[in-house]
């Protein structure tokens, strides 16, 4: 049943006014529905089959989409809203719908409110059919136009009384100007029309009194209530009875409001033509001109209209004038591109056009437009001026029209990017050359400028036709006439992909991290959100020119920049920058205090955490000089640069006899001092061909001379030398191009100095190798201290746990287990220097494999433990019951970090809790979830300042933190890049003094079709009380309940929970928490079982943070208590223990599952002829091996070899059944022993690889020498037994 008609069930029985609205209002239908969502509603049967019959449409499901799309319903939709709730009263109208040729159905709605708890305000509306209408007059009901007016749509239909009141409106007008029929009947009809119009109207008015029976037009403006002000032509008739006498105006209508805008905006587009417009009859005369003409031309249209069209044109342009308008009469068709000729302006000048022309279908004139080309004309001829030397140079050049569409580009444009001039012609260039990774911004202030007509100079990212990219130092020049307007842009593009890549190699190489080293006199500031405190540098506060202490704040800070443009720009992006983290990049005008103007460039840039702004910062640049640069460029009388002398390559001409001419940049790069002292040497001096032993160059120099001569362009790199005070050598790039002057061959020689990009490439080079060798040397290091640090540390934690193993007293057990932790606690940080430089190396990979996570959290849970209740630190551990069991990743990493994260926890954490939770995100896909995991603390906190630090390797938030706490600082950012690998990234919330969580978001893909655990004979399980001091683990297990829908209750203390069961309240379980303030679990228990009745057999599960089998035996037997749970519960132990209380009835009582290593330590085997083969090279490590080895299989044979030598004759000798075999050796290592030992005949031997090892492929190294498993040193007493019975088991 549809919840608003359950809902319509409930109002019906306490709101009597929804009964008598039913009763009386919805006789046709009932609809229901929500007012802050109209669309979800439901209609009765009876309003369905209405709408169905009255409008044709079928009868649908309970929501009657059709009666949306009525307007009148929708007219009384918005009104009910408006209303409601603030009226209670009803609201009346009428919705009317006309469906093709079916009769109009009207319906009288009636609408009241009414609030439900559950869903809101919800609205009634009753519909009954409504046949009784206003009287027409009998003009018009007398004729066939009566149901048309009706049911019209596009016509309105009105009466007035002799008062000037409506009497009558149709139902379109009520629609369209968005009213009630109520609202207006009896009201006056000038209620609504423009003030400006009402004269007009009563003018039309009193016409219908003088002459009945004639319609009188009128256009009247009106304001509707949906759309504003809405033109209707009306006309308006006096309706007059059979004595003549007027006893009504009828009046019809429809809307123009469109129609007059199409025309005010064409007769405003004409007006406005920057074109010329105008029509000449098939005789050749003017009929039309548009203003243009007289602004163009001078003739003013008077003049015009009426002469011959020959009387303006040109007599050489007669001819191709009347042909064109010939072909355009004949076919119809105007000539493409249209016609240039010349047209005589009114003093006696004539000026070039191009003209296109149309012929009009019905009056045969000719329509002619003409736009005046005389300046693009001129142009042309200039630019051919360029074409010699912009088609030879190496710069890649463009030309655009004064609209910025390309005109021109030369021979290396279309050489490097695959356009020929015809693709290009037309188009616009920045949009051409633009990519994926080219930066909008740069584009964007390219083309701001070019609108603004000033020069602009930027470096732009572009790409080829192929797709390839390419860096360019782009300027662009504005060309002007002599009027000072703008004809042309020129464009020079510059390749500067090479030192663009030189510069970011370097970068890296060298770490160049600070923004604002490149340019001069830069400054840096910041601004913090929270406290407000502003930061200036001492360059920007001598660019302010304000003494060093100087303290600034952010309101003074913004009263330097210039009032006005200035001012409001920086406020705006102040603000923007703390509300959004919007950045900037203006340039922008201050008053120094000294009561200078500058022009400084601001950039601004936000800091976010979590989504919030905690700073901005920037540079602040002096662009003064810069600004005034541009002023003067742009004030200069200047309007055109020769694209010669403007280069900064040296360009030379030349040819077989001698040279011929060079600019500016030739005479300063080679140290000439004049164009004459140039001309007068003799070809080969530039580069010292004619000294004593360079015959060799100067036959290389003849080749690429005559090379130039075959091909028509050549390119090389070439040695040359420098003249005047410095004799230095240089290396050039040249081009040289071969071009016909007058018919002689002359060779353009365009040099470009690269010494600077071969020494930045050398220095790369050097770079590079430096960087890769001591790469290989730290990698070779690392190794080998690996080994020789592993092999002693073997030692130490191996015999530390075996003796830890014997019968100690207490003082040394206590310190054994000192020695092993601090051995343990020394591995982690040799596991975290390797992991971390593996990382720096990029030689870290994942492992994906099948994982339990409820095994891992419980696994790491577990790990910390112990320390935490050291400190008296409650462990939590939240998994949700929907979390997927089974899922694809790398357990070992997963594992590392959620250590390292609970390590850490519990490190800087001195009461409370600590908390690993585990949430489900999304579901990604089919099989693939994003998860959350989180570790969260009651610890000191880390302060905002510190927070990004914390993450830097060899860091922790301060000094003082290290020598409190301990550790290398490598866990977090080690955690950090491993979760890199699995494209996430660790996330930090803490406050300072209450404590931190630590969280990251990872995908992985779940394991289709494995259950998360089974839980049966739980039939009696359907309540339980929680009682536990920490509401965070009550909360949790009354979760881990809910899933399988188990009511759960929480007590805080034994106390409440004792009141609770005395008072007679019955739960099927009881779980209780064993360290409580107050009545701890026990002593809960103990008061509990005193009591009489049902009470006193309450089955009850004791939680403890350890498991003391002694101690907590004796109180299962004393006090009944059923399970023990160790704290932090697994949801796989709780389910455990419920079912096992299921079977309680069924099964004698037995113990709870004997944990998994208590398990394994119970196996026994057959050892007694069992051969253990040890190669070892360290004594105190083969003395470790075998003392384990006889603790794990006693009475069994072990063999000794002390190199890789002594193995292989041993194993030929004694035939071992398992090998353990240690990989550095002398003589011969463990690999090549492997694969000598696999090369014989015989069954399989496990060979197992003892190594301390830990780089990168060491594992895959053993496997593909022939052993079986890897073991990694230090190794343990339980890891040596796993692989030896893993092993022995396989064999068997």
């Amino acid at each position: 049943m549809n919840d608003l008609r359950k809902e319509l069930l409930k109002l019906l029985q306490k709101d009597d006014r929804i009964f008598d609205l039913i009763q009386d209002s919805a006789t046709d239908g009932l609809l229901i529905w929500k007012h802050s969502n109209p669309r979800d509603c439901w209609a009765d049967a009876k309003l369905q089959q209405t709408l169905a019959s009255g409008m044709g449409v079928r009868q649908g499901d309970d929501r009657p989409v059709s009666l949306f799309e009525i307007p009148s319903f929708s007219l009384h939709l918005e009104n009910a809203r408006k209303c409601f709730p603030q009226s209670q009263q009803p609201l009346h109208g009428t919705v009317r719908a006309v469906a093709g040729s079916l009769p109009s159905l009207r319906l009288a709605i009636t609408s009241m409110c009414a609030f439900s708890e559950s869903l809101g305000w919800l609205v009634l509306s009753g519909f009954r059919r409504d046949d009784t209408l206003p009287e027409l007059p009998r003009l018009v009901t007398n004729t066939e136009l009566y149901q048309s007016l009706l049911n019209s749509n596009a016509v309105y239909v009105t009466t007035i009384d002799l008062e000037g009141n409506y009497k009558y409106v149709n139902d379109h007008f009520c629609e369209f100007y968005g009213l009630e029929r109520s609202e207006i009947i009896g009201k006056s009809s000038l209620s609504g029309v423009v003030p400006d119009d009402i004269e007009r109207c009563l003018q039309v008015g009193e016409q219908c009194f003088v002459n009945p029976g004639m319609p009188h037009p009128v256009i009247l403006r009106k304001f509707s209530r949906r759309d504003g002000v809405k033109t209707t032509q009306w006309e308006f008739t006096g309706i007059a009875d059979e004595n003549g006498v007027l006893t009504e105006i009828f009046c019809l209508g429809y809307d123009i409001t469109q129609q007059l805008k199409v025309q005010q905006d064409l007769s405003v587009l004409v007006s406005n033509m920057q074109d010329v417009l105008f029509t000449i009859s098939p005789g050749g005369f003017f009929t039309y001109v548009s203003p243009s003409w007289t602004s163009m031309y001078g003739h003013t249209i008077e003049e015009t209209v009426g002469r011959s069209f020959t009387e303006f044109i040109h007599p050489d342009d007669f001819h191709i004038c009347f042909e064109a308008l010939r072909i355009t009469s004949e076919t119809g068709v105007p000539v493409p591109g249209g016609v240039e000729h010349r047209i005589r302006h009114k003093d006696g000048s004539w000026s070039w056009s191009n003209t296109s022309a149309n012929i009009d279908p019905v009056s045969r004139d000719i329509i002619l437009t003409s736009h005046d080309i005389t300046e693009l004309r001129d142009s042309r001829e200039r630019l051919k001026e360029l074409a010699v030397v912009a088609s030879n140079t190496t710069d890649y050049i463009v030309i655009t029209d004064s609209q910025g569409f390309i005109t021109w580009v030369n021979k290396a444009y279309e050489t490097h990017t695959g356009y020929n001039r015809r693709d290009v012609k037309g188009k616009n260039p920045l949009l051409l050359l633009r990519g994926p990774e080219t930066d909008p911004d740069t584009l964007d202030r390219v083309w701001l400028h070019c609108r603004e007509k000033k020069v602009v100079r930027e470096e732009v990212l572009c790409y080829t036709r192929a797709g390839v990219s390419y860096w360019v130092d782009l300027k662009v020049t504005p060309v002007f006439d002599d009027y000072g307007n703008c004809t042309h842009f020129i464009a020079v593009e510059r390749d500067i992909t090479a030192r663009k890549e030189a510069d970011k190699e370097l970068k890296r190489i060298k770490d160049i991290q600070e923004q604002t080293n490149s340019v001069a006199r830069v400054g840096g500031w910041e601004l913090y959100a929270r406290t407000g405190e502003l930061y200036w540098s001492s360059t920007t506060k001598e660019i302010h020119e304000v003494p060093l202490d100087y303290v600034p704040d952010t309101e003074t800070a913004i009263q330097f920049y210039k009032e006005g443009y200035s001012r409001d720009a920086i406020t705006r992006a102040v603000k923007e920058g703390l509300a959004h983290g919007t950045p900037w990049d203006s340039e922008l005008q201050v008053v120094t205090a000294k009561g200078n103007e500058l022009w400084v460039r601001t950039i601004g840039n936000a800091e976010i955490v979590d989504g919030v702004c905690v700073r901005i910062y920037g540079a602040f640049q002096d662009i003064t000089y810069k600004k005034q640069a541009e002023m003067a460029i742009k004030n200069s009388e200047v309007k055109f640069r020769s694209l010669y002398d403007s280069t900064s390559d040296a360009v030379i001409l030349f040819d077989r006899n001698g040279y011929l001419d060079c600019n500016d940049a030739a005479l300063k790069m080679f140290g000439i001092d004049s164009v004459e002292t140039f001309l007068s040497m003799p070809m080969g001096d530039l580069s010292g061909l004619n000294e004593m032993g360079m015959e060799g160059q100067k036959t290389q120099g003849n080749q690429h001379v005559q090379a130039v001569y075959e091909k028509g362009s050549h390119s090389f790199e070439w040695k040359y030398k420098r003249f005047g005070d410095s004799k230095e050598s240089f290396i050039a790039e040249v081009l040289l191009n071969l071009m016909k002057v007058n018919d002689s061959e002359i060779i353009q020689a365009v040099i470009r100095d690269i010494t600077l990009r071969k020494r930045a490439e050398r220095e790369l080079l050097e770079a590079r190798e430096h960087a890769e060798a001591a790469s290989k040397l730290k990698s070779e290091f690392l190794a080998n201290m690996s080994h020789e640090i592993r092999t002693p540390l073997n030692g130490v934690v191996g015999f530390t746990d075996l003796l830890m193993k014997t019968n100690l007293d207490e003082t040394q057990q206590q310190y054994m287990s000192m020695v092993f932790q601090s051995a343990n606690s020394l591995m982690d940080i040799i596991n975290d220097i390797l992991d971390f430089s593996k990382i720096e190396a990029g030689k870290l990979e994942l492992t994906p494999e099948k994982t339990d996570l409820l095994e891992i959290c419980g696994q790491v849970a577990d790990m910390v433990t112990y320390q935490a209740q050291q400190k008296h630190l409650e462990m939590l551990l939240n998994i949700p019951a929907d979390i997927p069991q089974f899922v694809w990743c790398d357990s070992v990493r997963l594992r590392q970090i959620l250590v390292n994260l609970l390590s850490n926890a519990v490190k800087f954490t001195s009461k409370g809790e600590i908390e690993l939770k585990i949430e489900l995100l999304q579901k990604v896909s089919s099989l693939d979830y994003t998860f959350r995991f989180s570790v969260r603390d009651t610890g000191i906190g880390i302060d905002p300042q510190n927070q990004r630090r914390i993450f830097e390797a060899f860091s922790q938030e301060d000094s003082s933190t290290t020598k409190r706490f301990g550790g290398t600082g490598l866990g977090l950012t080690i955690s950090n890049s491993l979760l890199g690998l699995m494209s996430s990234r660790l996330q930090l919330v803490s406050k300072l003094e209450h404590g931190s969580t630590f969280f990251f978001d990872a995908t992985f893909r779940a394991i289709e079709g494995e259950d998360r655990f089974e839980w049966e004979n739980v039939e009696q399980i359907e309540s339980v009380l929680i009682v536990d001091d920490n509401a965070h683990n009550g909360q949790i297990l009354k979760d881990m309940l809910a899933n399988k829908r188990i009511g759960a209750d929480y007590a805080g203390s034994g106390e409440e929970a004792y009141n609770r069961l005395s008072s007679g309240r019955q739960y099927d379980v009881v779980l209780i928490d064993c360290q409580m303030p107050g009545w701890d679990g026990i002593e809960t228990i103990r008061k509990l079982r005193k009591l009489e009745g049902p009470v006193a057999n309450q089955p009850v599960i004791l939680l403890n943070d350890s498991f003391d089998e002694e101690a907590l035996s004796g109180f299962s037997n004393e006090l009944d208590i059923r399970h023990f749970l160790v704290k932090p519960v697994k949801i796989q132990q709780l389910f455990h223990a419920l079912s096992d209380l299921g079977l309680k009835a069924k099964v004698p009582e037995k113990r709870a599952k004997m944990p998994a290593q208590d398990k394994l330590s119970g196996e026994t085997y057959e050892t007694g002829e069992v051969k253990i083969l040890i190669a070892e090279d360290h004594k105190i490590n083969m003395l470790l091996v075998k003392s384990m080895l006889g603790k794990i299989l006693p009475g069994s044979e072990l063999i000794e070899a002390a190199n890789g030598k002594e193995a292989i004759e041993a194993f030929r000798r004694t035939s071992p059944d398992i090998v353990f075999m240690d990989i550095q050796m002398p003589e011969m290592n463990g690999y090549e022993a492997t694969r000598e030992i696999r090369q014989a005949d015989g069954p399989h031997v496990p060979i197992i690889a003892l190594t301390a090892g830990t780089v990168v492929g060491e594992r895959e190294k053993c496997i593909e020498a022939g052993m079986d498993d890897y073991l990694t040193k230090p190794v343990l007493k339980e890891t040596l037994e796993a692989a030896v019975r893993k092993w022995l088991l396989k064999m068997n």
